[in-house]
């Protein structure tokens, strides 16, 4: 039942943690409140027994949210130490230092998180496979509000909201033509199997994204267990 939301603006915006705190404030029932915030970059997180994290190790500053049934294996492969309590965003920091976005593909389970790197000043936002962690976003008055649901982004940004009507009817009929449309005009879904990177500033375009799991090509007759 836990949740991970961010906000990306300016260095120094003094509105940041404030913002933030609206975003977890208005769902006390996801858990306890853990934060960050640096260089116009605010993270955090919600949790209940642990189905969410917040870790900062070297570069990185991850946000957490869901399960990885694998870490002994992949830490076994790759030669990680883990504690055997070790959270999951702790466990990322060090993966993702090793492998960078082929980390994704290799993790067994369901998930959402968020990346930020502070050498590059960007924001990573990834969704499994499978997709039931969901992650939304939107832009408003020169601010990026990521969120697990549309209502911490509503309160993170004041915006008042707009019903769009054919993502309504979409959502009725189950036909998700658009896998990114919501019910909200100002709101944006992050389609499953997706790693979008967010730049700092508001000047900077989104990217497009990137898959984070490809099948093995046609006629190969099974799967690579390593990939």
């Amino acid at each position: 039942m836990g949740a991970i939301v961010a906000i990306i603006g300016e260095s120094g915006d003094p509105e940041l943690p404030v913002r933030l705190d609206r975003m977890l404030s208005c769902s006390p029932y996801r858990g306890s409140a853990e934060c960050s915030v640096e260089h116009g970059f605010a993270l955090g997180i919600q949790t209940r027994d642990g189905d969410a994290s917040l870790a900062t190790e070297g570069n990185w500053t991850v946000a957490f949210h869901g399960f990885v049934g694998n870490w002994t294996e992949l830490a076994a492969h790759h030669g990680w130490r883990f504690p055997e309590d070790a959270p999951h965003a702790d466990r990322v920091t060090v993966a993702y230092e090793a492998l960078g976005n082929a980390l994704f593909s290799k993790l067994r389970g369901e998930f959402s998180m968020l990346i930020f790197d502070r050498r590059r000043r960007t924001l990573l936002a990834v969704r499994d496979v499978i997709g039931r962690r969901p992650l939304y976003h939107s832009t408003t008055d020169n601010r990026r509000f990521i969120a697990t649901e549309i209502r911490q982004i509503i309160a993170g940004s004041g915006v008042t909201p707009e019903i769009d009507v054919d993502g309504l009817v979409q959502e009725m009929l189950i036909e998700h033509e658009d896998p990114c449309r919501t019910l909200v005009r100002q709101v944006v879904r992050l389609p499953p199997n997706t790693a979008v990177e967010f730049g700092a500033g508001p000047e900077v375009e989104v990217s497009d994204g990137e898959l984070c799991w490809r099948p093995p090509p046609e006629g190969t007759g099974r799967y690579d267990v390593d990939e």
